[in-house]
């Protein structure tokens, strides 16, 4: 995770951030780099994750606050 100065800027920045660095194609990059030679990502997988993080951005920021605050 990047360091911000304050949570102010960490709310501003973060959710934009996580919704252009998980990016379908960095999942897919990343399960390539890790697949056995030959092998190849399901297309089915790419959507999923994508239909998986649509949105997420503001959600993650929830969940981190909940986790790392307590609500």
């Amino acid at each position: 995770m990047a360091k911000y100065a304050s949570w102010a800027d960490l709310e501003r920045e973060a959710p934009e951030k996580y919704q252009r660095k998980a990016s379908p194609d960095a999942y897919r990059n990343g399960l390539q780099r890790i697949a056995p030679p030959g092998s190849n990502v399901r297309d089915s997988r790419i959507r999923g994750y994508q239909a998986g993080i649509q949105g997420k951005g503001p959600i993650w920021l929830r969940e981190f606050r909940e986790a790392m605050f307590g609500g």
